[in-house]
């Protein structure tokens, strides 16, 4: 495992250079698109999923969005108020390659958060501030407390590590009393961080590409309209296949779903941080 990952972290570090072979350049968007497909895809496993995980910033950031979970609901209002049109939120995960493993400590360690606490902040306002100078609510979670970084801070906070379980079934590693991200291509040598928005998907697709340039969803996915909601014809619906299942079906999968996350939801009840 040591040696796969010290392979990944390579190979990613190659990942901005540009190399002749047999006459023609390889170029780093091709070698992302190869670790891009270690990523998790749409499917039934993650219905909570709108836009499958992009890697942008030259294969450095993970980028995806998803529907806020309608069982859920009470927590995402704890944290961003009453007033939250739960029914409009888009959750946007990220990931952040770093250059030392955050689980350690040193001064070194902290140096290396207050960078990437800056580039995450600053790319977080350019898309919050885009999309609110065209009247939609965005915010962010501060990545060092888990409070709203822009909007009012009350008693709930966001849980990175537990948000990158649900939506994506990133794998933990337990440290004490703290949970680990396992991320699929990072590692543990990651930094999550989370935004969150009611705009339309097309607007914040549009907002995204015009902050990460190599950020390539161009329209919305065909089942995932910019204005649908959140409600349970909705939410569970996964193409055409989806489309042709029966009430019977719908129950079946509802209960899937509902084991699998059981406790992700005793955790997320806690409001514990990484």
């Amino acid at each position: 495992m040591e040696d796969e990952e010290r392979t990944l972290c390579a190979a990613m570090a190659q990942v901005v250079s540009v190399r002749e072979e047999g006459g023609e350049a390889v170029t780093a968007a091709m070698e992302v698109k190869r670790w891009e497909a270690r990523l998790p895809r749409k499917s039934p496993r993650f219905p909570d999923m709108v836009l499958p995980p992009s890697l942008v910033r030259t294969g450095r950031v993970d980028i995806s969005v998803h529907r806020c979970p309608r069982r859920h609901v009470s927590h995402y209002r704890d944290i961003f108020g009453p007033d939250l049109e739960v029914d409009k939120l888009l959750i946007i995960p990220t990931f952040r390659k770093t250059g030392v493993d955050l689980v350690g400590m040193g001064p070194h360690v902290e140096q290396e958060k207050d960078t990437l606490l800056e580039e995450f902040a600053e790319e977080a306002v350019a898309v919050c501030k885009a999309l609110q100078s065209l009247g939609h609510w965005a915010d962010y979670a501060d990545p060092a407390s888990g409070l709203p970084a822009l909007g009012e801070r009350r008693a709930g906070i966001y849980p990175e590590v537990l948000g990158a379980k649900h939506f994506l079934k990133y794998d933990t590693l337990n440290a004490g009393c703290c949970q680990i991200l396992q991320h699929p291509i990072f590692g543990t040598k990651v930094y999550p961080a989370t935004l969150f928005t009611t705009a339309p998907l097309a607007l914040l697709m549009e907002t995204l590409a015009a902050v990460y340039p190599d950020f390539e969803h161009q329209s919305p996915p065909p089942h995932a309209p910019p204005d649908a909601t959140d409600d349970d014809s909705q939410h569970h619906q996964k193409g055409h296949e989806a489309e042709k299942k029966g009430k019977d079906g719908e129950q079946q999968e509802e209960r899937s779903e509902k084991g699998a996350s059981q406790e992700e939801d005793k955790a997320a009840q806690t409001h514990d941080t990484p």
